[in-house]
């Protein structure tokens, strides 16, 4: 007896003849195996549809014969299915997760008596993860074929510099949008053995934090990391990972974190000032394009920083007066501080500037 063999795709050739094939498809529905890929718009063609199903598209047909076999329902949820696959404590480029979340879960485990942080940084990740970690872990949750086959390709599409195509062995595109979804699935490895090994971890893509209860399983939880992230093909970066604890203080997504204080880095405060300079040169007329483009840049780092557990009030109120100094410079063209002094604040308010503390009160 010959064995029956499932259609390979739920679709109906334009140029098939009625009869012959309908009794085909009538014996491949009664069949429990075929039963599930027996599409609405083959049972169409069987009461005698055909001529609808030649108008319809290829691949109108195929997206839809895949959300019927898909009985999990609306796209959202199987977004949320899918993000069930990563670990709880990871929380960067997820659906409904934030890097604030990030740092209430850090402030959550210090209050459970984890006092001891690893501050932890992956050597180049994404330059050097390999192709086969990644591949490896996007294979772990996705069974298409043609989707691993089309991410290896642009994983291997090379770099042009200069006009000469250079090709690509490890990393990830820089700036790519999968690159951040693809680090979370490399690295989705190093959550679960952290679990497993009972540390308690908070990760944002490659930025991770692991936090302990005493100074000897800090020290212990080091060496296991660099096992693991050694087995993935990496390396940890020692000058840039550092044990600490919460009394000395640790960078973590901009902020830098002690027990009792949570405030911008230093590096932060450096990258606001920098992107001011630009935008307030002597040699540039103080208009409302440029009240347009600091509030937008204002309002950014006003929203990020102004989070509940933050103590960024102080560091807000000596950016605003740095701000108003090169702000009134940029009006006299000239650095002179008997200028600034003769210029009051209210100049700037009526031009329509806004400054970090009065964004500051509303966010907490």
């Amino acid at each position: 007896m010959k064995p029956r063999v499932a259609l390979r795709a739920p679709w109906v050739p334009i140029g098939w003849k009625c009869e012959p094939h309908k009794a085909a498809l009538s014996r491949c529905s009664r069949t429990r195996s075929c039963r599930s890929v027996i599409s609405a718009e083959a049972k169409r063609f069987l009461r005698g549809g055909s001529k609808d199903v030649a108008r319809r598209s290829v691949r109108s047909v195929q997206a839809e014969t895949a959300e019927l076999r898909d009985g999990r329902g609306s796209a959202a949820e199987n977004v949320r299915s899918r993000s069930a696959l990563f670990h709880e404590d990871s929380y960067g480029f997820r659906p409904g997760r934030s890097a604030h979340d990030a740092i209430k879960r850090v402030k959550e485990l210090h209050r459970q008596k984890h006092r001891f942080v690893l501050d932890a940084d992956i050597k180049g990740f994404f330059d050097a993860i390999p192709h086969s970690v990644v591949m490896k872990g996007l294979a772990n949750v996705v069974a298409d074929g043609n989707i691993l086959g089309t991410v290896e390709r642009m994983l291997k599409a090379g770099v042009m510099e200069e006009g000469i195509l250079h090709p690509t062995t490890v990393g990830t595109p820089q700036g790519g949008v999968l690159s951040p979804l693809l680090a979370n699935i490399a690295l989705n490895f190093l959550d679960w053995q952290l679990d497993e090994l009972g540390l308690r971890h908070v990760r944002y893509a490659d930025d991770f934090v692991v936090l302990c209860k005493s100074k000897r399983q800090v020290q212990e939880a080091r060496q296991l990391v660099e096992e693991i992230i050694q087995g993935l093909g990496l390396t940890l970066s020692p000058e840039k990972t550092v044990i600490t604890n919460f009394q000395e203080g640790f960078d973590f997504l901009g902020f830098h974190i002690k027990s009792q204080t949570m405030t911008m880095r230093a590096k932060s405060v450096e990258k606001f000032k920098d992107r001011v300079r630009i935008l307030t040169k002597r040699c540039h007329n103080f208009d409302a394009t440029v009240v347009e483009k600091l509030n937008a840049l204002v309002r950014g780092v006003a929203r990020y920083f102004a989070v509940e557990e933050a103590t960024c009030v102080n560091q807000f109120r000596k950016l605003d007066q740095w701000l108003r100094m090169r702000l009134r410079c940029m009006r006299s063209k000239r650095k002179s501080d008997r200028d600034n002094c003769r210029m009051p604040i209210r100049h700037f308010r009526r031009r329509g500037l806004i400054f970090l503390s009065d964004i500051y009160p509303l966010r907490c």
